[in-house]
């Protein structure tokens, strides 16, 4: 089988070196535009980097004067300078002699008793007298005639 001429095979050779020649450079520009942003990418991450180191040897620093500021601010503590005692069974009853060796004050009179307070007498209250009971009427019920007394005083129930 015969595709066609020579010269037609030439000319797709040709046309495909050429097509092959523009991707090799569009390759080359592309390669060299991706090492150049790397170049500036490692440029950048290597200032991020030396920034970040500088700002944390900052940090340490201020942390570093802060605790000594704190430190020279605080007082000492008295107790750390305070001399060893020989022995604490030995002082106990000297502690509890310095305790009890008050000067001793004369003891003031006692205070008199306080004065009674006069109360008034109140009268006694009188009894008090129950409610005279009404005079009975007569009753309508013919069933429960005392059952009407109590519905008319409010005692609706009996017990």
């Amino acid at each position: 089988m015969v595709y066609g001429s020579d010269t037609s095979f030439r000319a797709a050779e040709a046309r495909y070196e050429e097509i092959v020649a523009r991707y090799q450079a569009l390759v080359a520009r592309t390669d060299e535009r991706m090492m150049e942003q790397k170049a500036a990418d490692d440029e950048a991450t290597a200032q991020a980097e030396r920034e970040m180191q500088e700002t944390l040897a900052r940090w340490a620093a201020e942390e570093e004067k802060a605790k000594d500021a704190e430190q020279d601010k605080k007082p000492e503590n008295p107790w750390a300078q305070r001399p060893r005692l020989p022995d604490a069974g030995a002082r106990i009853g000297q502690i509890e002699d310095d305790e009890y060796d008050v000067p001793e004050e004369p003891p003031s009179p006692p205070a008199p008793p306080p004065r009674p307070v006069a109360v008034d007498p109140q009268p006694e209250a009188a009894p008090a007298t129950p409610p005279a009971p009404e005079p009975a009427q007569p009753s309508g019920s013919r069933w429960a005639p005392d059952d009407d007394e109590d519905f008319e005083q409010g005692n609706f129930l009996r017990g």
